[in-house]
């Protein structure tokens, strides 16, 4: 078979495509967790993935593919808590990632970071959260770029921050039997952690609605 420059760059192109892109999920500490992907519209879907207390799970992901992902401690009901969300080989190439906080802010456990495997700096999400690196409101400006196609996402909490973080106990606060008790909504308690945390008042800004997919790249 004669092999001409055309089947070179044929085969090149071909090999570009089916590169796989991989998640490595690093579970932190000693609870085993159930991974649920969900995908935009014409992406498939990976089946659900289990990582074991303290272990390392791999898995890989369509070239272009598009979704998000949380995880839940293994047995616990399918509830979405902080969600992982990707855009693969988007614009220009580029992969977009991002940690987001908006459909269930109340998540501290489970999803944590998200990071490129060779750019360990270039980290979104919190340990502990809240912080000024995840998604809380529709517009903030926390989606993070890279050329690269590994990443790493953490899961649960360090034993090293878990001491580091330890809260004093609540005052018990007495109340009539009058008073209901009353869960506050997200956006009251984020906004107030937020302010604990000294987080700029951008942070705090905007409107909780439903369920996001992966981030979109900017338009140019």
């Amino acid at each position: 078979m004669k092999f001409t420059f055309a089947s070179f760059l044929a085969l090149s192109a071909a090999s570009v495509v089916s590169a796989a892109n991989t998640i490595q999920f690093t579970n932190q500490d000693d609870i085993p967790r159930r991974i649920i992907f969900t995908t935009n519209p014409g992406h498939r879907k990976p089946a659900d993935l289990y990582v074991s207390a303290r272990s390392q799970v791999t898995q890989k992901v369509d070239h272009g593919w598009q979704g998000n992902l949380y995880a839940i401690p293994q047995g616990a009901p399918d509830k979405a808590g902080m969600l992982a969300e990707f855009t693969f080989n988007g614009f220009e190439g580029q992969t977009f990632f991002d940690v987001s906080a908006i459909v269930n802010p109340y998540d501290h456990n489970n999803v944590k970071q998200i990071w490129p495997v060779k750019e360990p700096d270039n980290i979104s999400g919190c340990n502990p959260f809240p912080c000024d690196r995840a998604y809380y409101a529709p517009n903030d400006q926390q989606t993070r770029t890279t050329w690269e196609n590994d990443f790493i996402v953490t899961l649960g909490t360090p034993d090293n921050f878990r001491a580091s973080f330890v809260r004093a106990p609540l005052p018990v606060v007495e109340s009539s039997a009058e008073e209901e008790e009353e869960e506050e909504e997200p956006e009251v308690v984020v906004k107030r952690a937020a302010e604990e945390k000294g987080l700029p008042h951008s942070f705090v800004e905007g409107r909780f609605e439903g369920k996001r997919f992966a981030p979109r790249p900017a338009t140019y």
